[in-house]
C-alpha cells in the first residue's frame, strides 16, 4: 500500500514533488537556523525556559515535527538533528535529551505501526521484521540505561563536546554503509544494537543512523530497517528514560509537550512517505547534515 496507490501518474508525481520540496525546506531551515545560532548566539532557549516555558512550544513544535519528517521517512535524523539545533538554542542538556527521548518513545510506536498499515514492513508476530526489531531494541535498552547515567552527570560544556564529536561521525558511517554489505547474523545485530544505544542515551540521537545503516549494509531492505528501527527505538528511549530519572533528572512537561506535538503528527505522515522519496537522496543529504551540525555543535561547545 503507497500514499499514492490508485492515483494516476500526474498526481502521484505531484505527490512526489511536493513532499520532496517539503523535505528539502525542512532541512534548509534546521540548517540555516543552526548556522544563525552558532553566530549570533545561544541564549533563547534558556530565556524562554526561565520566563515563559510555554513560549517554547512555539519554537519547539515546528523544529521537532521537521525533524521527525525526515527521521520517519529515512530511519534517522531526529536526535541526530534536533538535538544539537536545541543545544544551540541554548535549552540545556539535561532538559533536552530526556525530552527527545519521550518524544521518539511515543512517535516511533507510531510510526512502527504506521509502517506496518502502509506495507513498508510486516511486523506480525514470528516474523523476522518483529524479532530483529526485538533483539536491537532489549540491547538498546541496556545500552540507553548504562549510558544516559552517565551523561546525567556530565557538565554541559563537555556533554555538549561529545554531542558534536558523535553527530559528526554519523556522517561518515551513513556514507560507508551504502558501499559495504554484510550477511545478517544474530550477534552482529545485537552489538550493533548496544553501540547504538550508546549514543542514544548519551546525546538523545545518533541511535537511527546506526541501526538503519547497519541493517542495510546486513542486507535488510531499506523500507524495512526504517521501520525496524522505529520500534526498536522505543525500547532504547524506555532505557535511556530511566537512567536519567535515576539520576535524579525532572522532564520539563512544557518542553515535552512541545516536541510531542510536532514530533507525533510528523511521524504518522512521514510513514506515508517512504514510497515516494527518494531514499538515496535523503540519505546523501543526511550526511551532509551530520556534518555541518556536528561541527557547529563542537564549535559553540570549544566558545
Amino acid at each position: 500500500m503507497s500514499i499514492a496507490h490508485g492515483l494516476p501518474s500526474t498526481a502521484r508525481a505531484k505527490v512526489k514533488r511536493t513532499l520532496t520540496v517539503a523535505w528539502v525546506i525542512s532541512a534548509a531551515v534546521v540548517g540555516a537556523g543552526a548556522l544563525s545560532l552558532t553566530l549570533l548566539g545561544d541564549e533563547i532557549g534558556q530565556r524562554l525556559l526561565t520566563h515563559g516555558p510555554w513560549l517554547a512550544l512555539a519554537l519547539v513544535v515546528p523544529l521537532s515535527f521537521m525533524a521527525e519528517y525526515v527521521d520517519s521517512s529515512l530511519g534517522m535524523g531526529y536526535g541526530t538533528t534536533l538535538t544539537p539545533m536545541l543545544l544551540l538554542l541554548g535549552f540545556p542538556s539535561k532538559v533536552v535529551v530526556p525530552a527527545v527521548l519521550v518524544q521518539e518513545l511515543i512517535s516511533g510506536s507510531l510510526n512502527a505501526a504506521s509502517h506496518h498499515a502502509f506495507g513498508n514492513v510486516d511486523m506480525r508476530l514470528r516474523g523476522r521484521a518483529l524479532r530483529l526489531a526485538l533483539l536491537l531494541g532489549i540491547c538498546g535498552l541496556v545500552g540507553g540505561l548504562a549510558t544516559s547515567s552517565l551523561a546525567a552527570r556530565l557538565p554541559e560544556k563537555p556533554a555538549k563536546l561529545v554531542t558534536g564529536l558523535i553527530v559528526l561521525s554519523m556522517g561518515p558511517l551513513v556514507w560507508a554503509a551504502a558501499r559495504f554489505r554484510q550477511s545478517l547474523s544474530w550477534w552482529r545485530a545485537g552489538v550493533l544494537g548496544l553501540v547504538a544505544a550508546g549514543n542514544k542515551g548519551f546525546m538523545g540521537g545518533g541511535y537511527g543512523p546506526i541501526i538503519t545503516a547497519g541493517q542495510v549494509v546486513a542486507g535488510v531492505a531499506p523500507r524495512e530497517a526504517v521501520a525496524i528501527t522505529s520500534l526498536s527505538e522505543v525500547f532504547t528511549c524506555v532505557g535511556g528514560l530511566v537512567g536519567y530519572f535515576a539520576a535524579g533528572t525532572a522532564l520539563n512537561w512544557p518542553f515535552v509537550a512541545g516536541l510531542v506535538a510536532g514530533g507525533s503528527v510528523a511521524a504518522i505522515f512521514g510513514a506515508a512517505t517512504v514510497r515516494v522519496l527518494d531514499q538515496n537522496k535523503l540519505r546523501t543529504g543526511m550526511v551532509i547534515g551530520c556534518l555541518y551540525l556536528g561541527l557547529l555543535t563542537i564549535l559553540k561547545a570549544l566558545r
